[in-house]
């Protein structure tokens, strides 16, 4: 399958948009946005939405397409200006001739300019599924949508022949600590619990040390391998190769950050940041870092990190009280807004196809949601 070439404009209302000092101007409706027109535009689009994600801007994009994907950026138009985005990862599935779509953290539909006009969700995804279709014949598609749960929202997804994904690949809860207050207003705001933990770990003294240098790759992997046979998660690492192709495209813009003592790290974690968003990546904590509550002290030096790196949010990417109650409590301790979002839905050119692609998920990776 080629990328799909740049549509014909649609009659309609024409409008300008002004990014990066350059104007483009498109007529109400769908576009499948081009390599060049996404290279310079793309990102500059995603910062005007509440909902943007690092999965959907550029440098994820090119991460996928080096693991072997094939990336599609949808957008849809009014009045001159782009109302719902979505970046698309797919692949052929197998021997078949169909193709396995992902929109990891999208579409995102909620601009934050009070005066953009009323998009149409539904809309929208209607008409992404037909021209999906019409690009690369059977499909399936499941979309991850980050904006914050609600009826409207549901409605439109089930209006546009989605359904909630029978196999979801993540939970829908996650905690977002807000950074604009001062430091010690969050400190005040921590839980007790969490409080005197961090107490403790700034009693052992912790130095702490970021980049994405050989060493500290090493030392992440060695980090993270420890607590995965100390979990029981056998086989599954960290993968320096997937980290370094991230580290590659997103530049600046990713980091490991460790907590150590005496040179040894007991705790660390991958970020990710765009625009004023950060976004929590791998993290890790080996029985030493459990000890000295290391991970306090790393998340508390992350706080003031990234607010001074001008981050607004920090989002802790996930939480579980079902399956991962020690986590939840972690991570609900930093006393984040707890927030349920729409999450992950499915549709498919056909219930075969749907019923398929589901079932390589379960059989791949378990119920995960």
């Amino acid at each position: 399958m080629k990328y799909p070439p740049a549509p014909l404009r649609t009659i309609g209302i024409s409008g300008w948009s002004i990014f990066n000092g350059e104007r483009v101007k498109k007529a109400d409706g769908f576009y499948w946005i081009t390599e060049a027109e996404a290279t310079a535009h793309w990102d500059s689009w995603l910062a005007e939405f509440h909902d943007a994600h690092f999965k959907q801007c550029l440098a994820w994009g090119e991460v996928k397409r080096a693991e072997g994907w094939q990336v599609m950026r949808a957008s849809f138009w009014k009045n001159g200006i782009p109302t719902a985005l979505a970046q698309i990862t797919l692949r052929k599935a197998g021997a078949f001739p169909a193709s396995i779509a992902w929109a990891n953290g999208g579409p995102v539909v909620l601009r934050k300019s009070a005066s953009a006009p009323e998009n149409s969700f539904e809309e929208f995804l209607t008409v992404l599924r037909t021209r999906l279709k019409n690009e690369v014949g059977r499909y399936f598609l499941r979309v991850g949508v980050m904006r914050p749960d609600s009826v409207e929202a549901a409605s439109a997804l089930r209006a546009a022949g989605f359904a909630p994904a029978p196999i979801p690949l993540s939970t829908r809860l996650t905690c977002v600590v807000g950074l604009d207050a001062e430091l010690d207003e969050i400190r005040k705001r921590l839980d007790k619990k969490w409080r005197n933990q961090l107490k403790a770990s700034e009693k052992s003294n912790p130095s702490f040390v970021a980049g994405v240098d050989d060493e500290i790759f090493q030392k992440f992997d060695r980090l993270h391998r420890q607590m995965t046979r100390l979990k029981g998660l056998g086989a599954e690492d960290s993968s320096l190769e997937t980290l370094r192709r991230h580290a590659a495209a997103f530049g600046d813009r990713f980091e490991i950050i460790l907590a150590e003592i005496e040179g040894e790290p007991g705790s660390g974690a991958c970020v990710y940041r765009y625009d004023d968003k950060a976004f929590l990546g791998l993290a890790a904590t080996n029985t030493t870092g459990r000890k000295a509550c290391l991970a306090n002290a790393l998340y508390w030096n992350l706080f003031g990190r990234l607010k001074r790196q001008g981050v607004r949010t920090f989002d802790l990417m996930g939480v579980d009280p079902q399956r991962a109650w020690g986590v939840y409590h972690f991570k609900r301790g930093t006393r984040g807004e707890m927030t349920t979002r729409v999450g992950e839905w499915d549709c498919a050119s056909g219930p075969i196809m749907f019923a398929a692609s589901n079932l390589a998920i379960w059989l791949r990776f378990g119920n995960r949601g």
